[in-house]
């Protein structure tokens, strides 16, 4: 979360359950939630964060949010129960991660949300040349 704050990030920490702890990230590039899971009591040694965008633009159908899927290596999208389109980017957390693994997580992310937002401007054309 430091770094995200040194990239001039606004972070947010919202609620916690259990073991996860949820934050809040606005910034010039995106806004997304940051879900940490499997964290001590005290939120912290966490063992996944899972990074989540609302999507803007068009409204793929499920074969081509399917079809998105296959060909991503890292990044995913679903739809919400509203129809609302999602990236996601899942990172496993260990011990031996350094402030460069972080860094690294954070490019996938943003690698995820241009990927995602390619596809959204048009899902036939992006899905042609993925093939």
């Amino acid at each position: 979360m430091a770094i995200l704050g040194e990239a001039g990030a606004k972070v947010q920490t919202g609620r916690k359950e259990a073991d996860s702890v949820f934050v809040t990230v606005t910034s010039t590039a995106a806004n997304f939630s940051l879900q940490f899971a499997g964290c001590n009591p005290q939120g912290r040694a966490c063992q996944a964060a899972l990074f989540d965008s609302l999507l803007d633009g068009g409204s793929p159908t499920l074969a081509q949010i399917n079809g998105f899927n296959q060909t991503s290596v890292f990044c995913r999208i679903y739809q919400d129960k509203a129809g609302k389109a999602h990236a996601i980017y899942a990172a496993m957390l260990v011990k031996s991660d350094t402030r460069d693994s972080a860094v690294t997580h954070l490019a996938a992310w943003q690698g995820c949300l241009g990927e995602a937002r390619g596809f959204l401007r048009d899902p036939v054309a992006y899905l042609a040349e993925a093939a």
